[in-house]
């Protein structure tokens, strides 16, 4: 039974630190564009390693949607160069 834990418990970690990444990402400024891409690509790094360990919880990936819409989408950033 204890393999099934780690599996869990790792899933669940690097789940919980992908979103901090991410939500530490969605608050810096754009000016500090460096910092801006390292917590971006860590962040995805940990969520796409989930699916290493639980494939259910990628679901939770879902929640970059709400996390980034303010700033991506409702500014419509992704459709220009900026």
């Amino acid at each position: 039974p204890y393999i099934y834990e780690y599996a869990i418990l790792c899933g669940a970690a690097l789940l919980m630190l992908g979103l901090w990444l991410w939500l530490s990402a969605a608050s810096t400024p754009v000016e500090k564009r460096g910092a801006l891409v390292v917590k971006l690509v860590f962040g995805s790094l940990c969520v796409a390693l989930v699916a290493g360990c639980r494939p259910q919880m990628e679901l939770f990936a879902f929640l970059a949607v709400p996390i980034f819409w303010p700033r991506y989408i409702g500014q419509k950033r992704l459709r220009n160069r900026a």
